[in-house]
């Protein structure tokens, strides 16, 4: 027995002595300090999940008070989060208690750790904007779980053989220490919570009565609009219009060779539905002018004329040398852009942006009339199509062809920029020019 013992104690020994012959010059104590602002880092970083709303999303006491009620998940985010790294804190306090020396693995170890803990913020973000799901509490779940573990690892490092703490540490003190893990029952009261949370947020999503049967995920835009079509067939119809239908546009003041179709109640907005994907995406043997078509006949004409280029060596530009985003002006609402330096292509940029802003103001009009009478409607419906086909494609056209800047751009051209301009005329006077525009 003599013998095992003393088998037993050279065997600790010889583990000791690896372990100091590892040992760095940084203490337990510097540890300790670098991870307490470490610690503090993590608390600090979790607040920025409560956000503030901005000027623009507040006009009075009413809003302010909606924001900050609608925010209750960041709040519940934040309270556990702060919590658990508290929890996290107080355990490495009472375990670097113990450990009187430091070697080159418990570094790492602890950095691993403090990775762990830094890394909390941003599932508790997750949980505070994306509660309702569940991929979002499995994330924050694991990240906690991950950081106990490495914690517990860091522990047992230290504490076996007593590697790193006082050989006169009781072994029973060790024992109760990894008993004793305070931070996995609260860890299980989180995730309590955060699944309480997310049952919350979908009972909300269950009062807001959404009639999307699934998520919307498509892959052609014909797709698209059989979703469109699928709440057209869930919504009750007496919710599904507003307003009066005589209301609408129709082929009274928009002629389309009779392919305009009134939506009066759900079938024909379902054959409305029918009508826009027959267009887009028919075989070309039944509609041969639908739009996938018309782009894909335009898609193989230019790999064409790509590889008759290359077999010619003429070179192939299809498309004119304009800049991006060409301006008259920079705007209050835009990061930036190319001002048009060249005097007559100005001009004609302004007169360009005129006209798209008069046919967006006809447009406003037209489809959210109130007083207008029938003739009024008809100059409105008249008066788009002719700016549309006269002014602005030819206008348009033209600026594709016309210099930016001479000087600086030397090759390159403007293109339309569609800037918008505020035009502030009375309602009668604007009619009566629509209607010149009309006879033009």
């Amino acid at each position: 027995m003599k013998e095992m013992e003393t088998r037993g104690d050279a065997k600790d020994a010889s583990v000791n002595e690896r372990s100091n012959a590892r040992l760095v010059s940084v203490g337990p104590d510097r540890i300790k300090a670098f991870s307490d602002g470490v610690f503090a880092i993590a608390l600090t970083l979790l607040i920025l999940q409560v956000k503030v709303p901005s000027p623009s999303q507040i006009t009075g006491e009413a809003d302010l008070q909606s924001f900050l009620l609608q925010q209750w998940p960041a709040y519940l985010s934040y309270a556990l989060s702060v919590v658990i790294i508290g929890l996290y804190w107080v355990a490495h306090h009472g375990l670097f208690h113990y450990i009187r020396r430091a070697n080159r693995m418990l570094l790492w170890l602890n950095i691993l750790f403090l990775l762990c803990v830094t890394f909390i913020p941003f599932p508790a973000a997750l949980m505070s904007e994306f509660g309702n799901y569940r991929t979002s509490v499995v994330i924050y779940g694991a990240s906690l779980a991950v950081t106990g573990l490495v914690f517990d690892l860091m522990r047992w490092y230290a504490t076996h053989q007593h590697r790193l703490v006082d050989k006169d540490l009781h072994t029973q003190v060790i024992r109760t220490a990894r008993r004793r893990n305070l931070i996995d029952p609260i860890r299980a009261r989180v995730l309590e919570a955060q699944v309480a949370m997310q049952a919350s947020l979908e009972d909300e999503e269950d009062e807001n009565e959404s009639y999307e049967p699934f998520e919307v995920d498509f892959k052609t835009v014909g797709e698209f609009y059989h979703k469109i079509e699928t709440g057209f067939t869930h919504i009750p119809e007496e919710e599904l219009f507003i307003g009066p239908p005589e209301a609408q546009a129709n082929a009274r003041f928009v002629d389309l060779n009779g392919d305009m179709v009134a939506i009066v109640d759900r079938a024909s907005a379902c054959a409305a539905i029918e009508r826009i994907v027959e267009q887009g995406e028919a075989p070309t043997s039944a509609h041969p002018d639908a739009h996938f078509w018309v782009f894909d006949n335009v898609r193989t004409q230019y790999a064409e004329a790509m590889a008759q280029a290359e077999q010619t060596g003429i070179p192939f530009e299809p498309v004119r040398p304009v800049v991006a985003n060409p301006m008259t002006h920079f705007y209050d609402d835009t990061s930036g852009g190319i001002i048009i330096h060249d005097p007559l292509t100005h001009e004609v940029a302004d007169l360009f942006n005129v006209a798209y802003d008069t046919m967006l103001l006809i447009l406003l009009r037209f489809f959210a009339h109130t007083q207008e009478t029938e003739a009024e409607l008809e100059h409105l419906s008249r008066a788009t199509l002719r700016l549309m086909t006269t002014v602005i494609r030819p206008l348009g056209e033209a600026l594709t062809k016309l210099p930016v800047d001479r000087a600086a751009l030397p090759g390159r051209t403007a293109g339309p920029g569609f800037g918008q301009y505020r035009l502030d005329k009375k309602r009668r006077s604007r009619y009566d020019r629509l209607e010149a525009v009309e006879t033009v």
